[in-house]
């Protein structure tokens, strides 16, 4: 039998399970469906609708490239179809009867380049998390107390809202993330660790806290009325 790009991408599609494949899920893998459809665009493209017609036509590809779209655009393409065809899912197809070959054996796909994340400037970044402290201290200190906590000791947001004044050791500079035996929240992979906090943004915290908030009560970040 002849596997047609169209029954390809759209109707049996093989997906990875548990070492084995099966068909029929695309709608629900968001990489895959990714996969059809620059598999789609690519085919569209070059006018082709089997395996083998698409083996012949990749080289026109490079030859007379797509006006309307960016060299980036085109490799993409490819290297979204040529996932689509790696050697289980060749496998695959070929124990379910279909004569299929790898129409990328022979063709070079370029690697993505994986741009660097511009960061601002420290100084540029620290004046702006300064700013904006200053701001939230005066309208709204919960807030004012999460940021401190996600800056200067680097928590994760639920990290921080179920962190209890008993769970800081001031005098080491620590705070113990751990789970609460009253809630079903847990720390990452169920793991309690020690994290450190800058000294001056853990004086400035344990500045906030009010003769109300007991060691066991409620979390840092919550002053109760």
């Amino acid at each position: 039998m002849t596997l047609s790009l169209t029954v390809l991408a759209e109707q049996h599609v093989p997906v990875g399970l548990e070492g084995r494949y099966r068909v029929g899920c695309s709608a629900e893998d968001s990489t895959l469906r990714t996969y059809c459809n620059r598999l789609r665009r690519l085919s569209r493209h070059l006018a082709v609708e089997t395996i083998s017609e698409l083996k012949t036509a990749l080289p026109r590809i490079r030859e007379q490239p797509p006006k309307h779209l960016k060299p980036a655009t085109v490799e993409g393409m490819l290297s979204g179809s040529k996932s689509l065809l790696k050697a289980a899912r060749l496998k695959f197809y070929r124990e379910k009867g279909y004569d299929i070959e790898n129409p990328f054996e022979d063709f070079y796909v370029k690697p993505a380049k994986i741009q660097p994340f511009d960061l601002f400037p420290r100084a540029k970044g620290n004046a702006i998390a300064r700013e904006a402290e200053e701001q939230l201290k005066e309208s709204d200190e919960p807030v004012y107390r999460a940021l401190l906590l996600l800056r200067n000791a680097g928590l994760r947001a639920k990290e921080a809202a179920h962190l209890k004044w008993c769970n800081i050791t001031a005098e080491d500079g620590l705070l113990h993330i751990c789970q609460d035996s009253k809630s079903t929240w847990k720390p990452k992979k169920g793991r309690e660790r020690f994290v450190p906090m800058h000294e001056e943004a853990l004086n400035e915290l344990l500045s906030l806290r009010k003769p109300t908030e007991t060691d066991d009560d409620g979390s840092v970040l919550c002053a109760p009325d």
